[in-house]
């Protein structure tokens, strides 16, 4: 799906994004609603921020930093919203729906090659390595399908068209068998269905992404098998996941010292991340609603302290090259650091 027509599809908006004001300070809540980093005791004098996160691990610093605080604590009001997928994140930001957001560099890049407002701002970020088993080409046992070959005709579920997952199907993994889109069935399912749809029998192959790869090789164990590391097709084999995106007029409104406080408490949250994974996933998997013990292996990714822009400029190439995007876009020229 092109970003043009992402854009014109306001009414999804409404009902891809979960407003969430999480409570600060807080120990491991019961609540997907208890993530925050504002409380009635805490006044906060840079403002206010709202942000927009995927139910992906890579995006646990900033959940964990809301919920522990640390963004209240350098004196920031930051409310998160959840989105089914980057495209949908992207088109809120566009919108001014919300004032920024973590994506995966595909969506991001398509809408800059739309012409959209939005900068990428230089800080913490994270890599999906191919060895971290972080994304999964996943294939029904029952379809018999042991190489990729035997993809052609089968029905591939992908989070969204203009997703991690699409890309690295359509412009490395197939490819690399002599097949192309058009030899197989890609549909849109959300991450958190593909295990249901496994079940069904209703998709032969998926790319589900951490913790929900995780969930379904839990969960669908006798069904399922994993066929392919997609990040291993991809040049360099990591791919740039975790990019802060911020709507233009937003970026300015809001100003330097606020953005990198942002910045700041979300370092913190990766350094939690880094000392306490378990606890972390915890916190994460309330807040996406999954059982804790159903992603107790689940990886975060490989947390970097600003922008891979040779490989964010390699995605925007592949997207060029499937025409995806109208322009190639030149990505350094949209970075910016607060």
């Amino acid at each position: 799906m092109k970003f043009h027509q992402l854009r014109s599809a306001r009414a999804a908006l409404a009902l891809g994004a979960t407003s969430i004001v999480l409570a600060a300070c807080g120990g491991t809540s019961n609540s997907a609603a208890a993530v925050s980093s504002a409380t009635s005791a805490t006044k906060t004098s840079l403002g206010a921020i709202s942000y927009g996160v995927l139910p992906a691990t890579n995006d646990a610093p900033v959940i964990v930093a809301a919920h522990l605080g640390y963004y209240s604590q350098l004196g920031l009001n930051v409310t998160l919203k959840k989105f089914n997928g980057g495209p949908l994140l992207m088109q809120a930001v566009t919108a001014g729906a919300i004032d920024g957001g973590l994506s995966g560099a595909p969506p991001v890049i398509d809408a800059l090659s739309g012409g959209v407002a939005v900068k990428i701002v230089n800080g913490p970020g994270t890599m999906m390595p191919a060895s971290m088993d972080m994304n999964g080409l996943v294939v029904s046992k029952a379809s018999g399908i042991t190489t990729l070959k035997q993809l052609k005709g089968q029905t591939i579920a992908v989070q969204s068209l203009g997703g991690v997952g699409s890309l690295l199907l359509q412009q490395y993994i197939l490819p690399s068998v002599g097949l192309t889109r058009a030899d197989v069935h890609i549909q849109e399912l959300p991450w958190s269905s593909m295990a249901a749809a496994f079940a069904a029998g209703k998709i032969a192959a998926g790319t589900p992404f951490t913790p929900f790869l995780q969930q379904i090789l839990s969960t669908e164990s006798s069904k399922v098998s994993v066929l392919a590391d997609p990040a291993a097709f991809f040049p360099g084999k990591s791919f740039p996941l975790g990019i802060n995106v911020f709507n233009s007029k937003d970026l300015t409104r809001l100003g330097s010292t606020t953005i990198k406080a942002f910045l700041a408490g979300t370092q913190k949250g990766v350094t939690f991340v880094q000392n306490h994974p378990n606890q972390a996933r915890q916190i994460f998997a309330t807040y996406v609603g999954l059982a804790p013990s159903a992603i107790q292996n689940a990886p975060f990714g490989q947390f970097v302290p600003t922008i891979d822009v040779h490989a964010l400029q390699q995605v925007a190439d592949g997207l060029f090259a499937l025409k995806q995007t109208t322009t190639d876009v030149n990505v350094s020229s949209y970075i910016v650091s607060p």
